[in-house]
């Protein structure tokens, strides 16, 4: 979905029982919308629902790393799914009545067919978060990638499967542009609206040290990577956070790593069109540790 700036009201804040926390930091006439982030089983979900006048109008599914996204009535049953998880990150931002008409106007699919209030929430989530629903998004997707002959890569913000010593290693990738920033960690939908570029380098290096300091990481491993066109003087930089879990082994073989970042560093080029494929890429690496 599409929003204006707005008033931020809680930002980041994490919280126990999402269906019954809601109702504790929403006033019963908000008008806003409110932006739910779990950690899977397979990556962020994320919930955003839209809210005018207590009445709960819109709703998204994000999943970021299946690259899926739902819509209005079919998102529903994924976000009550996410209102019944353990623990969450919250945000919300409230909107004024010219905000919010922005926001119907620009994103008239996600409407419900019926509006919700608030208070019904705690009603309609299930009792337990279900992981099901996850793996089912997951198994379509692989399903398509298979039909396609493209396993390996499952979408822009899919998994990689590298072959090393250690068999297959399971990297997760980050990819950022300056709308909205992504990520399969532990948290990331950064709307930076109104910003320079440098502002807005600033805002997520800031926000990367504070959520990657709270990660279960054995190391993290960051990247910059400039592109630059001489005949143009176009330049922007794509940024990537590449870490492994304690669930899977520590990549052990810098060069391997380095061979990696540099092959996603070329696809995120190439998917943004034809015009970047003649680039010339540099890459500068930022190893950083978090125990």
């Amino acid at each position: 979905m599409d929003f204006p700036k707005g008033l931020i009201i809680k930002e980041n804040l994490e919280i126990s029982s999402p269906k019954d926390s809601l109702q504790d930091v929403l006033d019963k006439n908000f008008t806003g919308y409110v932006a739910l982030d779990v950690l899977g089983y397979g990556g962020v979900e994320e919930a955003l629902l839209v809210i005018n006048g207590g009445k709960i109008i819109m709703a998204e599914y994000i999943h970021f790393r299946f690259g899926k996204r739902l819509e209005a009535d079919s998102a529903l049953p994924y976000v009550l799914n996410l209102l019944a998880a353990d623990r969450a990150l919250l945000n919300i931002v409230a909107l004024d009545v010219r905000e919010m008409d922005f926001v119907l106007e620009l994103n008239e699919r996600y409407r419900l067919s019926r509006p919700l209030d608030i208070y019904r929430l705690p009603k309609l989530a299930p009792a337990r978060y279900d992981p099901s629903l996850e793996k089912s998004l997951e198994q379509e997707i692989i399903e398509i990638a298979r039909q396609r002959k493209e396993y390996g890569k499952l979408a822009p913000l899919g998994k990689i499967l590298l072959e090393t010593k250690d068999k297959e290693q399971i990297i997760k990738r980050l990819r950022i542009n300056y709308e909205k920033i992504r990520t399969d960690a532990e948290r990331f939908v950064l709307v930076l609206k109104g910003m320079t570029p440098e502002e807005q380098d600033t805002k997520l290096a800031e926000k990367m040290k504070n959520e990657l300091s709270k990660l279960e990481c054995i190391e993290v491993k960051q990247v910059v990577c400039k592109v630059d066109k001489a005949a143009k003087k176009l330049k922007f930089e794509l940024h990537f956070i590449l870490y492994t879990s304690k669930l899977v082994a520590p990549i052990s073989n810098e060069e391997i790593l380095k061979q990696v970042i540099e092959q996603l560093a070329k696809a995120v080029v190439e998917e943004e069109g034809q015009q970047y494929k003649d680039l010339n890429i540099e890459i500068k690496y930022n190893i950083e540790r978090v125990e």
